[in-house]
Formats: structure tokens, C-alpha cells, sequence
């Protein structure tokens, strides 16, 4: 938090996101929905429409965005590995595991406060543009899934982290990795628009897991909304439509299975890691 400069990137990154999708993928979003309202005799407040598309993009933007982040922040542990100032801290009498956990705890800090600033711009956003409030019990939820999404993306890249000794491979690597989850999560894009088997692998990326989560509370009161003016089977389709349940096959994953698999691919992670520091220590 020292390097304000990387500070304020990594958080301009995000709302550059931000921007872009709001510009133009929300737009083209908006127009594809009006048209196909239009065609079926539908009426819908184009207000209503450009909520639910800003809704549905402004919920990716934040799942991914816990990746963003503790790419970034995490990057601090692939420098001081390359400057080998690792070796000041292992010389005191500190546990290799607690300095590690060091760097992992304080990632997870700075993604979690980062990702709820950009929570309050964007529900700001939202509300502004006439979305009605949630409730409380959803921005508790919507709290508690970008805290386990922060969890489960800083073990992960905790986990990258220990086997890049470069600080230029770590940025090659982050940058990828940065833009296959933006899309495999389905932030960019509905998932549907993939094929079939595609979709089935990107549905075993955490941060898809989160983003469909995170889209579920977002858009509660957009939807219900949305049902006041057509009827419910039309928004079931628009819910299947743009990817706000994660099927994998024809098996469509429930909530509850989502959370324990980020759970389990925090645990993985961890367990190699673990193999990491393991075999560091050997050397």
C-alpha cells in the first residue's frame, strides 16, 4: 500500500473495466435485448433494460476484479524473491510458513478493502440509475461472496506466485491468466455464447462460480422489477440467456455447491503451495 502509484493502477484497471463495459458491451447488451422485446411485443422501460445490463456486467467486473487485485498485490512476493530479500527475513528466527502467510494476509487486505470500494462506485451507479436498494440480507451475501472469492483468488495466485522466480514472467503470466478468467467467468460474455464443452470447463473456474453468484444478489430487485412488466418465463429465459446459473452438462450447480468448491480450490491451492515452500526449503 506504500506504492500508491501501483495502488492507484490497480484500482484504475478495474474501473477502466468499468468504463468500457458500460460504453460499449452494456450498449450493444441493451440493444439486443430491446430488439428482441420489440420483436415479441414486449414493453419494458428502456430505463429497466439498461439496468439490468449495467447490473449484469458491474457484477463480473467485481468478480474479476478479486483477481486483479491480488495479482498485483501479490506481485510484491515474486520481487522480493528475485532481489532475494526473502533471505532478510529468513535469516530471524520467523517460521517460513508465517512470513509466507504474511504476504497472503495482507493480499487478501488489500483485495477485499479495494473490491468493497469498488462496490460502493458501482452499487452508487446503479442506484443513481433508478435500480431499487437491495435488501440488507443481499449486501451482507454479496459482502461474504467477494470475501471468499478474495480468499480463494489470493491462495490461487499465492500458489503462482511461489513457482515464478521473475518479476517480468509473473507479469506475462498475470496478464494471461488475467484475461482467460475475464472471459471464462463469463464477465465479458455469456457463457452461453461458447460451446457447450467450452463452458462445461470454464464452469470449473472459481471466479465463474463467484461472478454467477454475485449476479444473483446484484439483479434480485432488476428481476423482480422486470416481472412486473413481462411475464416470468420471459426473464427465466433472460436468466438462462446471459449465464446467471452455472450449468455444467445439464446439471445447473446451486448455490451452496458453488461456495464449497471455492472452498475446495482454496484448499488445493493451499496444499500446493505447501509442496512449494516444501521444496524451497529442501533447496
Amino acid at each position: 500500500m506504500r506504492d500508491r502509484a501501483a495502488v492507484f493502477f490497480s484500482f484504475m484497471s478495474i474501473l477502466i473495466v468499468f468504463v468500457l463495459n458500460i460504453l460499449f458491451i452494456g450498449n450493444n447488451i441493451q440493444n439486443g435485448i430491446e430488439s428482441s422485446f420489440t420483436q415479441n411485443g414486449f414493453a419494458v422501460s428502456d430505463k429497466l433494460i439498461k439496468l439490468f445490463a449495467n447490473g449484469w456486467m458491474v457484477a463480473g467486473v467485481i468478480g474479476i476484479g478479486t483477481i486483479t487485485i491480488s495479482n498485483g498485490s501479490i506481485g510484491v512476493l515474486v520481487h522480493d524473491n528475485m532481489t532475494n530479500a526473502k533471505v532478510d527475513f529468513y535469516v530471524t528466527p520467523t517460521n517460513r510458513v508465517l512470513i509466507i502467510l504474511s504476504y497472503f494476509v495482507s493480499t487478501v487486505m488489500v483485495t477485499f478493502i479495494m473490491s468493497m470500494g469498488m462496490l460502493a462506485i458501482v452499487y452508487a451507479y446503479l442506484l443513481i440509475n433508478c435500480m431499487t436498494a437491495l435488501a440488507f440480507v443481499d449486501l451482507l451475501a454479496i459482502t461474504g461472496i467477494i470475501l471468499l472469492s478474495t480468499l480463494s483468488s489470493t491462495m490461487i495466485m499465492t500458489t503462482v506466485a511461489l513457482f515464478i522466480k521473475s518479476e517480468n514472467a509473473y507479469s506475462v503470466v498475470s496478464s494471461l491468466l488475467g484475461i482467460i478468467i475475464g472471459f471464462a467467468s463469463g464477465a465479458y460474455m455469456p457463457l452461453n455464447i461458447f460451446p457447450k464443452a467450452v463452458g462445461n470447463v470454464f464452469g470449473f473456474v472459481p471466479t465463474t462460480g463467484a461472478v454467477v453468484l454475485l449476479r444473483k444478489h446484484f439483479m434480485k430487485t432488476i428481476i423482480s422489477d422486470m416481472n412486473n412488466s413481462i411475464p416470468e418465463t420471459v426473464t427465466d429465459g433472460l436468466v438462462k440467456e446471459f449465464g446467471m446459473q452455472l450449468k455444467i452438462g445439464d446439471w445447473t450447480v446451486p448455490g451452496y455447491a458453488i461456495i464449497l468448491y471455492l472452498a475446495l480450490a482454496m484448499a488445493i491451492a493451499l496444499i500446493v503451495a505447501a509442496f512449494a515452500l516444501r521444496r524451497a526449503k529442501n533447496k
